[in-house]
């Protein structure tokens, strides 16, 4: 009878027994754990429900009442201070800042960062819960899934934060207000830019390998775990750059066309890239940690392509003849250039 109560009190219980009555049997302690199961979820569904019409109500009366940017509160920021050590020109600084405090004070940019951040985290919350209840497997590859699980879990995560940041540059803030930017564009533009690079790398980059180090460290060979830190902040530089592949304005100052992008065919271009990475390149990395001439050949052509997506992007960041700060809609009749020479 103890134990029976113990196991009435443990919600994982009652879903074994509801599990073992929808399997056929027929015992009545398993029954009432059954009954439990469904109360406990039918309770959940109501409370959830609940919550979120309640903060369905307060979130619509913010957005309606209150103004889009909060205003600060604080002469020094941690943002701020951080910038004055990270760039070292004034314009970049100042970009630094500007980020900084948009995206700290802007409820709008918050939000949508959010929404990114929180598929990264369910992502990741998933895949861990996948690593600790597979930990005693050791048949069916089990072990080699867990240890493939374990690796794409950062690389994941930062796909996401990158992604979510990058889109969120590219709504704006207070489109007439960008007369300043208009104003500075043809003395800083290189700074504007290598101030949104850095953004990536400091809010994205920098948290996720400085989280993941220790967590690998503590439960991995520290050899393992050093390898894939350093393949993980590799392919990290690659991926904020191929995010900055045609980017070519200030964040937050540029007109955005709602209409412009198909959300459906960039959802599939996002997912697809997600499974790349969680599969794909986790799969390349797992063999190449049990091999140092396969390790050294994935971090030398992940660094050359890193390399060369740095090139290109400088070459091409020099050639840019101003910053955009107007996004033009599609023109409705498209030149093909055959046309010849007039006389």
């Amino acid at each position: 009878p103890e134990n029976r109560l113990w196991y009435a009190l443990v919600p994982s219980y009652w879903f074994f027994g509801l599990f073992q009555v929808l399997t056929g049997s027929t015992d009545a302690a398993l029954g009432a754990l059954a009954r439990r199961a469904l109360a406990g979820v039918g309770l959940a569904a109501l409370v959830a429900a609940g919550a979120y019409l309640l903060a369905y109500r307060r979130q619509m009366r913010r957005t309606v009442e209150q103004s889009g940017i909060a205003p600060s509160r604080r002469a020094f920021t941690p943002w701020g201070a951080l910038a004055r050590v990270l760039a070292r020109r004034g314009p970049e600084r100042a970009i630094l800042k500007f980020i900084g405090r948009t995206l700290a004070r802007s409820r709008q940019h918050r939000l949508l960062l959010a929404v990114y951040a929180g598929l990264g985290m369910a992502y990741v919350f998933s895949q861990a819960a996948y690593v600790l209840y597979r930990s005693r497997a050791a048949q069916y590859g089990a072990l080699e899934g867990r240890a493939q699980t374990a690796l794409g879990i950062p690389l994941i995560l930062l796909f996401f934060l990158i992604v979510g940041l990058r889109v969120s540059f590219s709504i704006p803030m207070e489109v007439r207000a960008n007369w300043l930017f208009r104003l500075t564009d043809p003395f800083a533009r290189g700074a504007y830019l290598n101030a949104t690079r850095t953004t990536l790398l400091w809010f994205a980059l920098a948290p996720v390998v400085a989280i993941a180090a220790p967590i690998y460290m503590a439960v991995w060979p520290w050899p393992r775990a050093l390898g894939h830190v350093a393949f993980l902040a590799a392919f990290g530089l690659l991926i904020v750059e191929l995010a900055l592949t045609g980017f070519a304005k200030v964040p937050f100052t540029c007109s955005y066309l709602p209409g412009k992008a198909n959300l459906k065919i960039m959802f599939g271009v996002y997912w697809g890239l997600l499974i790349i990475v969680s599969e794909i390149v986790t799969d390349v990395e797992q063999r190449a940690l049990d091999h140092t001439l396969g390790y050294a050949w994935l971090m030398g052509i992940t660094l050359l392509a890193w390399l060369a997506a740095a090139l290109r992007g400088r070459w091409a960041r020099a050639r840019i003849p101003a910053l955009r700060f107007e996004e033009q809609p599609e023109p409705a009749v498209v030149g093909l250039g055959l046309a010849g020479p007039s006389y």
